[in-house]
């Protein structure tokens, strides 16, 4: 997929990655408190709110291997409301 990406649009490719390689330069450089900063864009003002998304990469993690224990045939409609409480 990034070759195709690079290979289309190398333009925007470049200037991307340049934007992403200023901003860890930026980061490096101000030596910034990312705790700090979660704090103040979370709506409870808790950083593990940000940091995990909400809880949503338990909840990720947790089907994620429930597909690897039944990758083709599931475990039906709405096993959510039934197999996360079970397990």
């Amino acid at each position: 997929m990034a070759v195709i990406l690079v290979m289309r649009y190398p333009v925007r490719v470049l200037v991307a990655g340049i934007a992403v390689a200023a901003a860890m330069l930026l980061y490096v450089l101000l030596d910034l408190d990312t705790i700090a900063i979660a704090e103040q864009i979370s709506r409870t003002g808790r950083a593990q709110e940000v940091f995990t998304l909400t809880g949503r990469t338990r909840i990720w993690s947790f089907y994620f291997e429930q597909i690897g224990e039944a990758p083709f045939f599931g475990y039906g409609y709405a096993s959510t409301k039934y197999l996360m409480p079970l397990v």
